[in-house]
């Protein structure tokens, strides 16, 4: 998997609904924490750290503000300042998941495989159904060469037609199918963000969820459905009974993809 798609799909935990307890009763270190957060918004980052380190001035142990100015530091690319924040407040709190899960992601972004991976499973340690750590965690993993390419997906789709008020007119369900991965099929499914990660007797299952809308202009019968790119088609599937699809009818493909990786 390449930076790219990491970068797309590892998860940072921000605390911008958590103000300081000490910053409730309108002094002038909450004046600057909400303007933090407000720069944050608006994605300027280096003046709410500047008026994140003016709070840690006053309050250095405040969690809130060393948690928000870690998060800010990851998003100019700052990974070792940011690891330094988290740190300060894993010396305090040694179980704060939400500082474990961004210092993991810190050391991602350093290209610190291994260490993340250890800060992953100290997280699931603490909370096992952790999600964003699972997902950081089997990124860790796939980027270190200890989970191999999945040979197969299993498919399950479901369609549904809705008429043009809206209404459901029909379901068509399908089974689970095994389909082989090739070149086209992997880069593609690999680039779509995964919704569940499971480990069962030393496998990992990444489970996808890809929907697709076709609005018809003619009245057509389907029977088939297929999952395409402009290069290539990535999934084809017959249904078990067709459908007659009206002019203005919106059918939707639901696809459940599952991924089987086996640890190296």
């Amino acid at each position: 998997m390449n930076s790219k798609i990491i970068i797309i799909i590892i998860f940072v935990l921000m605390n911008i609904l958590l103000v300081p307890k000490s910053l409730v009763s309108g002094t002038t270190t909450e004046d600057l924490f909400n303007e933090a957060m407000l720069a944050i918004n608006a994605s300027n980052y280096e003046e709410a750290i500047l008026n994140f380190d003016k709070i840690l001035e006053i309050e250095p142990s405040n969690i809130a503000t060393l948690s928000n100015r870690g998060s800010a530091l990851i998003e100019i690319e700052r990974y070792e300042e940011a690891i330094l924040s988290f740190d300060k407040i894993l010396s305090m709190h040694p179980t704060n998941t939400q500082a474990l899960n961004n210092k993991g992601v810190s050391l991602m972004k350093l290209q610190k495989y291994e260490e993340a991976k250890v800060i992953f499973d100290k997280i699931l340690e603490i909370e096992p159904e952790h999600k964003n750590a699972k997902l950081n965690r089997f990124l860790a993993l796939s980027e270190t060469g200890d989970i191999k390419v999945p040979d197969h997906y299993l498919v399950q789709l479901q369609v549904q037609v809705r008429d043009v008020n809206g209404k459901l007119v029909g379901v068509i369900d399908t089974q689970k199918k095994i389909f082989k991965v090739n070149s086209f099929s992997y880069e593609y499914l690999n680039s779509q963000p995964i919704s569940e990660i499971y480990e069962e007797d030393g496998k990992i299952f990444e489970k996808r969820e890809i929907i697709k809308t076709y609005h018809t202009a003619e009245t057509l019968f389907i029977a088939s459905t297929r999952l395409a790119t402009d290069d290539a088609i990535i999934l084809f599937e017959f249904l078990h009974h067709g459908y007659p699809l009206e002019v203005g009818d919106i059918a939707t493909a639901y696809w459940i993809v599952v991924s089987i990786r086996e640890m190296t």
